[in-house]
Order: structure tokens, then C-alpha cells, then sequence
């Protein structure tokens, strides 16, 4: 779950609620409303440092537990008090009230249920203030404010932590990123050419053309549709003997046989 899921979740639940005003995110650019109207505010994310993992699994799966605190003020007018002749004398502060009233509403059974159906969890980080001495500009408005501590479980899985996620809207992708294999890869020795994940080795030079994860062979390496290794491709440099660790996942068990540039699969 992201941080955005999270946040509609929330909107949602707090819209069904206060159906007869106004709910808006705060800190936006907007005109004046009329009251009442309610606002939220989601603080800081805090992220445990080591995740659950999942280790039987093809991809490599994690799941992140993390908490923040939803501020919600609700504005208001509060409740007209009038006289014998009929005139407004006054309003009462109801600012306070409601929110207790809110409060209750979030905590209550059904509302539980439905967002740890979403994987979600809020309590009431007490007490509920009151902030009418904030609006001691104008006459007969209210405002109380309340803090939520909210829980949720952030997944994480593939080489690169974001295979789940369909959509990346911030970084312009229209799809699920390719957790390996789909980037371009290091462009070797020879005039083949390389649409995979590779491993450039300094074997013979060659014209065939490169498939998959692979070395820069004479010839075209396929992967085995039986396999399914996940974790980081290494790739042999033979200039200096070492190896480096390259990111992605490898579909296919490659077994190196010998150090000029043959594999078999």
C-alpha cells in the first residue's frame, strides 16, 4: 500500500461522515469556504528501519511497517442561541463536540472493519483541542482540532522495491517499471546487439544477437523457461579477474563453463 492509497482511504471515510459540508486536504491553494468544513493534514511518515520479508518466493518481497498522524480540524459557526424576541443573541462553540462526536465515529466498530480491510489502522491521539482563539478576528467561529495516529503496512517487492506498484505518475511511467531485463543494457565487444540485462565478458567477438541476460558469445543465448532466479546478475570482467554486482533479475540459470565467452543454459 502507498502513502497516496492510504490518503484516499481516509478521505473517503472522513467524507462519509460530514456528507453535509466540506472536506479538503489542508495547505492548498483555494477561496474562502463556508462553513462548516472539515480539513486534513497527513504529518510525516515514519518507516521501521528492517521489513518482514517473505523468503520462499520467486520475487523477493518486503513489506515496510509505517505510521504518521492525520490532523483534522473542523470549522464551524457553531450553534445560534436566540432570544425571546427572536433575535440571535449568540452562537455556542460546537467545534469541540463535533470532533468528540468524529472521534467516536472513527473508532467505532464498523469504521475499524472497513479500513483494516484496507489494511489501515487509526486511533485517537487525545485530547481534542480547541483553536477558536485562532479565529478571534471574526465573531461566532469556532474551530477544534484532533490528531489520529494511523498505522499501515507499505509492500515492497522485485530488484528494484517497486514492482508492485502499477503506476509511477512522478516519474512519468505509464506502466509497471521492469524489475530487470527490460532496461538497456552495457554494451559489449562485437556488433551484436544488446536488448537484455548483459554481461559484457572479453570472450571472442561476435555478430549473433543477444536475447537475454547473457555474455557477449558467438552466438544467441536463450533462457530456461524453467527456472526462475531472482537477485543480482553478476557480470565477469576478465580485464581485471573481478566481478560487479548488477542490479535486476535474471530469468534463467546461467552456468559458466568456460572464460571465453560460452555458456550454457
Amino acid at each position: 500500500m502507498t502513502l497516496e492509497e492510504v490518503k484516499d482511504s481516509l478521505y473517503d471515510t472522513v467524507q462519509k461522515y460530514f456528507e453535509a459540508g466540506t472536506v479538503i486536504w489542508a495547505e492548498h491553494g483555494n477561496t474562502v469556504l463556508l462553513r462548516p468544513y472539515m480539513t486534513m493534514k497527513m504529518n510525516a511518515v515514519s518507516r521501521a528501519a528492517f521489513p518482514i520479508e517473505e523468503e520462499e518466493t520467486i520475487l523477493r518481497q518486503r513489506a515496510y511497517q509505517c505510521s504518521s498522524i492525520l490532523e483534522v480540524n473542523l470549522y464551524t459557526k457553531g450553534k445560534a442561541v436566540t432570544t425571546e424576541e427572536g433575535m440571535t443573541a449568540g452562537c455556542i462553540n460546537t467545534a469541540v463536540s463535533g470532533m468528540g462526536r468524529f472521534s467516536n465515529y472513527m473508532e467505532s466498530e464498523y469504521i475499524t472493519d472497513l479500513l483494516a480491510g484496507h489494511g489501515i489502522a487509526v486511533s485517537l491521539m487525545p485530547p481534542v483541542k480547541d483553536l477558536s482563539f485562532l479565529e478571534n478576528e471574526n465573531a461566532w467561529l469556532y474551530r477544534a482540532m484532533a490528531e489520529y495516529s494511523v498505522s499501515f503496512v507499505m509492500e515492497a517487492d522485485g530488484a528494484y522495491g517497486i514492482s508492485c506498484f502499477d503506476v509511477q505518475p512522478d516519474n512519468g511511467s505509464t506502466g509497471k517499471p521492469d524489475s530487470g531485463g527490460g532496461h538497456d543494457g552495457e554494451t559489449g565487444s562485437g556488433d551484436g546487439d544488446d536488448t537484455g540485462t548483459d554481461g559484457s565478458g572479453s570472450g571472442s567477438s561476435g555478430s549473433g544477437e543477444n536475447t537475454g541476460a547473457s555474455g557477449s558469445g558467438s552466438g544467441i543465448v536463450t533462457d530456461s523457461p524453467d527456472a526462475g532466479n531472482t537477485g543480482s546478475l553478476k557480470e565477469q570482467d576478465f580485464s581485471d579477474g573481478g566481478t560487479k554486482e548488477m542490479a535486476g533479475t535474471l530469468i534463467g540459470t546461467i552456468e559458466e563453463v568456460e572464460m571465453t565467452g560460452e555458456y550454457e543454459v
